[in-house]
């Protein structure tokens, strides 16, 4: 009898236990990270994948659904990004820095002159959120660049007002040319595409064009260089706002090396010296073999089909092409070799060699340069 009480009472407590147990267990629920859709407010009763949105679900409480306090797109602090749009915006001077801001939880949102489909540089049609005329303020507004016209008085006049309620502007490539135009860098530091750095300065000659830095923080204005220098000047402007590492945690969430130094500069390369050699081989059927350098050197092969006309007549156009305003120097000729030398304002020397090489019936064209 004894062992029947004490087997019965050690079945109660096992129960007891078990009971507590699982009470405790069914107070949980699987709710989906906050991601801006429908289903944040979702609640399920085991794990998996949402089938909303398809994220994995995580373990949580009923009464947390949809009331998450951080979030991968939760709102930092209710800070927003405007990015202007118009008809042949680039769209890697806007597109990553949409997602770099989205991603940290800002909300983004488009602006453009007219609230109908434009259509980018690329071909990408796009339908604006806003146009001038409701777009609400924004804490950062960012200006692209691409068929910019800078004399558009519709874009110079929002431009003006969002720089007067925006906490930052930020302009890449050539869209810096728009705050230029409207007075908004005189007497300021500046960038901009380094194919038209000279052109920024005959248009706003009281700005000071800087040519060494991937981007210019000039407190309330950010002007970044060419194309995906845009990204390096978002995420520094993140770190303005959130710290540097929140934006290195985005950084690597996008699996983007970044740089906060900034220390890759285009404009700097040492291929500013055989670019003046694109114009004369737009005619010709070309394969680049080789493009490559640092700021130094920088060494071009392309291998030149010769259907059209003689590599020497090509050669004639080439060194015509390289020394038409440049400076460059032809020092020697020898057959399909020649040999140069520049001399620039700063009293850096350079040395260039161009080379024509057989290969089959075409030619292996050659130009090389090398600081001394």
């Amino acid at each position: 009898m004894k062992i029947f009480k004490l087997i019965f009472c050690f079945f109660l407590a096992v129960s007891t236990l078990f009971g507590q147990t699982s009470a405790s267990s069914s107070d949980l629920v699987f709710i989906c990270p906050p991601c801006g859709m429908d289903c944040d407010t979702a609640v399920y009763k085991t794990g998996g994948q949402c089938g909303h949105c398809g994220m994995r679900l995580i373990a949580g409480y009923p009464e947390m659904a949809g009331k998450s306090q951080r979030g991968h797109f939760q709102h930092i602090r209710g800070k927003s990004v405007a990015i202007l749009l118009f008809p042949g915006v680039e769209i890697i001077d806007f597109a990553p820095e949409y997602e770099i801001f989205g991603q940290a939880g800002m909300r983004v949102f488009t602006v453009a002159p007219s609230d109908t489909v434009l259509t980018t540089a690329m071909g990408l049609r796009i339908m604006p959120d806003y146009h001038f005329g409701n777009a609400p303020a924004a804490d950062v507004v960012l200006v692209p660049g691409g068929h910019v016209d800078y004399e558009d008085a519709r874009i110079l006049n929002w431009i003006k007002k969002a720089h007067d309620s925006c906490s930052t502007m930020l302009t890449v490539c050539n869209g810096a040319f728009f705050p230029a135009a409207a007075g908004l860098l005189d007497g300021k530091e500046a960038t901009t595409f380094n194919g038209v750095l000279d052109q920024l300065q005959a248009v706003a000659p009281r700005v000071k064009v800087v040519r060494d830095r991937r981007f210019v923080d000039n407190g309330k204005i950010v002007t970044s260089a060419g194309l995906a220098s845009g990204i390096d000047a978002a995420f520094h402007i993140l770190g303005e706002y959130e710290g540097k590492g929140r934006a290195q945690e985005v950084a690597t969430f996008l699996e983007y090396n970044w740089d906060a130094e900034g220390r890759y500069v285009r404009a700097q390369l040492a291929d500013r010296h055989v670019r003046p050699l694109d114009d004369a081989l737009a005619p010709f059927m070309l394969s680049t073999q080789k493009y490559e350098g640092d700021r130094r050197q920088w060494t071009l092969e392309v291998l030149v089909t010769t259907e059209l006309i003689s590599i020497e007549k090509i050669i004639k156009l080439l060194e015509h092409q390289w020394s038409s305003g440049t400076g460059w120097q032809k020092q020697s000729q020898n057959a399909l070799r020649s040999e140069w030398r520049l001399k620039e304002a700063d009293n850096q020397t350079w040395q260039g060699v161009m080379q024509a090489t057989p290969v089959g019936k075409n030619y292996l064209l050659t130009v090389s340069v090398r600081r001394e």
